[in-house]
């Protein structure tokens, strides 16, 4: 494994060490970008083929080689392998040469942990080398109520932990809900879920000491329908599981009302005030927290997240370690989305309440798939949690899609990019987008000169010329810009363009945005053979893998 920077270097951060060069974008001095820079943010937009997940590989082998923490989503299998080759060239796998067995350095999250998963990636030598991973565990309920009553931080409340947990879950569900035009966002859902939630979960912490998935499930479905449930000797409420694990725990939780006001509250809310909602209202919400728990019951999720012991602390992050989605929403769809947005969302509360250690990335290629409003509070503060959040995905519109969708979508868009303060524009053909692209670059006054000349050969009259000039307000860069980038391939000789834009910066063009050119590597064979054919053969249409 590559020597990094011992930890105790970070202890202290200091703000010199957000200026440490990361990216040179060309061979000017001027034209880099630093630590600091970068947990500003970057969204990187660019058509399918336009070449930008191969171009953004120069990124992130720059920060794999700066020993960063890391944590990435996967929207394709494919992911996994491009993620591991990454910390493979920058020296951040400890594994056996002989066996392939990887013992630490970097952690793939899945559900099989018993057993070693192969991923070929290429070795140093060129050839084809086969790492064996077991995968991790993160137990969400396990690690959270696992950690100290008090610290740094203030008092340290497991309930508001757990109940971050499954509201993100629900956040999560309404979100995907908006995405595919079946639910919408309601504050007064929202805030009726927290309170239930909230009950529930104080009820089941002050009786047993401990959360489960199952009782919050159990508890939750059997909740009185109306208050006269609870008052009526012989209603069918008496029989389920709510009213038994209230009887089986009363005194317990007498005891805790006597001197826990919130005990107290919590009980009243859950079978007075909550079953006093209007019954349609009220089984609408029991119905989809009941689904959003549910989800949590069933794999993958339950054997990933909630029956099997932590194996990694995601704290460990900022000691440099690597920890990779390993459910791609290819493989596993609605549950990968869910899974991929809780573990991001639990990434993000680590690395703002633990500032000791290293740098941290989080790294979402097809980032549409997992974003959420939450993300805009986040990168509020990322650079004083020194994370880069890199969002990759194809244009504008999908970007409003992945937030949700209609008016509140394109808000919740509008306000995430304009909190990446770094963008890079790849090719695209959508307009919105390339419109969009050249209205934050701005615009500015140009003067246009008007010539015009006349010739009369009637009358004898001679021939004569004007000049006038006239200011007028334009994009500094035109939108067809991002129509004419190189993309790759052969056909560019293995060149990617890209309008990289930073505002309040000057680079050594004196202008806040350059155009950068990235390699995507060395001529394989395949790529020799067909500039071959196009030389021979004259092909000069001709497009590898047309």
């Amino acid at each position: 494994m590559k020597d990094l920077i011992p930890l105790d270097k970070y202890a202290t951060w200091k703000s010199e060490q957000l200026n440490v060069p990361v990216l040179r974008l060309t061979s000017h001095p001027r034209d880099y970008l630093s630590f600091g820079n970068l947990c500003e943010g970057v969204l990187a937009l660019g058509q399918t083929g336009s070449g930008k997940s191969s171009a953004l590989k120069t990124l992130a082998n720059a920060l794999m080689s700066q020993g960063y923490g890391w944590f990435g989503l996967t929207a394709k299998p494919g992911d996994v392998i491009d993620q591991l080759q990454w910390a493979f060239d920058a020296d951040r796998i400890i594994y056996d040469e002989e066996t392939g067995e990887v013992s630490g350095g970097v952690y793939i999250l899945g559900s099989h942990p018993d057993d070693f998963t192969p991923y070929t990636i290429t070795g140093k030598d060129g050839k084809p080398l086969e790492l064996k991973i077991r995968d991790s565990q993160i137990n969400f309920f396990e690690a959270e109520m696992s950690k100290p009553q008090s610290g740094q931080h203030g008092k340290y409340d497991p309930i508001e932990r757990i109940l971050n947990v499954v509201m993100t879950v629900a956040a999560a569900t309404a979100v995907l809900q908006r995405k595919s035009g079946s639910g919408g966002g309601d504050d007064f859902w929202v805030r009726t879920s927290n309170m239930l939630l909230n009950s529930l979960l104080t009820i089941i912490y002050s009786a047993t000491q401990q959360l489960d998935i199952g009782d919050i499930y159990k508890m939750l479905i059997s909740l009185p329908k109306k208050p006269e449930d609870v008052t009526d000797g012989n209603s069918e409420w008496k029989n389920s599981y709510c009213a038994q694990f209230l009887k089986q725990h009363e005194t317990r939780l007498q005891l805790q009302s006597a001197t826990e006001r919130n005990v107290k509250e919590s009980i009243s809310y859950c079978l007075s005030e909550f079953p006093a909602i209007a019954p349609q209202t009220g089984s609408s919400i029991v119905a989809v927290l009941g689904s959003v728990l549910d989800n949590l019951r069933r794999d993958p999720l339950y054997t990933l997240m909630c029956s099997k012991k932590t194996t990694v602390a995601p704290e460990t992050i900022r000691q440099g370690n690597i920890f990779i989605c390993g459910l791609s929403i290819k493989t596993h769809n609605e549950l990968a989305q869910i899974a991929g947005i809780l573990y991001k969302r639990t990434f993000q509360r680590v690395l703002e309440r633990t500032l000791v250690g290293r740098g941290a990335v989080i790294w979402a290629d097809e980032a549409q798939n997992f974003l959420t409003p939450d993300d805009c509070g986040f990168q509020e503060t990322a650079r004083s949690s020194r994370t880069i959040a890199i969002y990759i995905t194809q244009n504008f519109p999908t970007l409003c899609k992945g937030m949700g969708g209609g008016d509140g979508g394109k808000q919740s868009a509008m306000a995430l990019s304009g909190n990446l303060v770094n963008s890079l524009f790849f090719l695209n053909k959508d307009p919105e987008t390339n419109n969009w692209a050249a209205d934050i670059i701005g615009k500015d006054f140009r003067t246009i000169k008007n010539r015009g000349t006349s010739n009369t050969h009637m009358g004898g009259v001679s021939a004569g010329s004007s000049m006038s000039y006239n200011q007028q307000n334009e994009h500094i860069l035109m939108p067809i810009t991002f129509t004419r980038l190189k993309s790759g391939t052969t056909l560019n000789k293995l060149l990617v363009e890209a309008v990289f834009y930073r505002c309040g910066h000057r680079f050594s063009n004196g202008k806040p945005f350059l155009k950068a050119v990235f390699h995507q590597g060395h001529m394989g064979r395949m790529e020799k053979i067909e500039r071959f054919l196009r030389r021979i053969l004259g092909m000069d249409d001709y497009v590898h893998g047309a």
